[in-house]
């Protein structure tokens, strides 16, 4: 029996186009073996698990929270973002009934996180706390220098996107998926952050304690076009299914309501316009 897997990549706000796709593909009961979720995207499993009916919600009420992010933040806490808030809402935790389906879920689910200390990607879940699944959640979602490291048993962590922002060859040669469908939340014309723009702010604030994380946060584009090669690799063998937005995107931290609505409706289009292609893929 063919084992299938799904990837939901980050981006922060821009995973509103992701919740839009999800919400297509639980309508038609599209289901998977595997799912891995970086940064945003961690928050993306619990639109798809939990099944909720708004999912675009939860962006546009982290975003309307004053104290999300901003320099009303930075001058509280000493960093841009509030990541335990935005967590915690955008994995619907505070819902016990959300929490116990993504405690208990079936699905072979990872969170990917970074390692600080080595410079690695790790794949971690929690199924029996809440609070070490938010942990895990704020951990990958923690984006250097606008969040501080997350400590999960005293190992500190960063945004996941950092170190594995598409782990298709986690999900097709660890996890022996088959096929996978990836979900973008960028166009084919956009980069990555490049945080070798930052040498000054990557060096103060990672070269001492953490030197091997100052080094992948230097060469991170270098890993991610690697990884963007192997995505085109595994596509023309019929191994992967692309799913990503051709409109206009929008930032990252996106403030406009009206643009993250769009987005999020330009996500449910995009996937209702491709499900029989992307039933063809699943079925062959």
């Amino acid at each position: 029996m063919m084992k299938t897997g799904l990837i939901l990549e980050g981006g922060a706000y821009r995973g509103i186009f992701t919740t839009g796709v999800l919400k297509v593909l639980n309508k038609y009961g599209i289901s998977f073996d595997y799912i891995a979720g970086v940064s945003a995207g961690a928050g993306n499993i619990a639109d798809y698990l939990t099944k909720r009916d708004d999912i675009s919600r939860s962006y546009i009420s982290v975003m309307n929270k004053k104290n999300s992010l901003g320099f009303r933040q930075l001058i509280k806490s000493g960093y841009f973002l509030n990541i335990d808030s935005m967590a915690k809402e955008m994995m619907t935790l505070d819902d016990n009934d959300a929490a116990q389906i993504l405690l208990n879920t079936p699905v072979d689910v990872e969170i990917v996180c970074s390692n600080c200390n080595t410079g690695r990607a790790e794949y971690l879940y929690e199924r029996k706390s809440v609070r070490k699944l938010i942990e895990i959640g704020k951990a990958s979602c923690s984006i250097p220098i606008l969040s501080k490291p997350i400590f999960i048993n005293n190992i500190p962590y960063v945004d996941g996107s950092v170190t594995d922002a598409i782990p298709l060859k986690r999900a097709l040669t660890y996890k022996k998926c088959d096929k996978a469908v990836i979900i973008f939340t960028k166009n084919v014309d956009s980069k990555p952050t490049d945080y070798s723009k930052f040498p000054l702010m990557i060096r103060t604030y990672f070269h001492k304690k953490y030197p091997r994380m100052e080094y992948v946060l230097l060469h991170r584009t270098e890993e991610y076009q690697k990884e963007l090669e192997y995505v085109r690799e595994q596509e023309k063998k019929g191994r992967v299914f692309v799913i990503r937005p051709t409109a206009q995107g929008i930032h990252k931290f996106e403030k406009n309501i009206t643009r993250l609505q769009d987005f999020y409706i330009h996500g449910i289009d995009t996937m209702e316009r491709r499900m029989d292609e992307l039933k063809d893929f699943l079925s062959e």
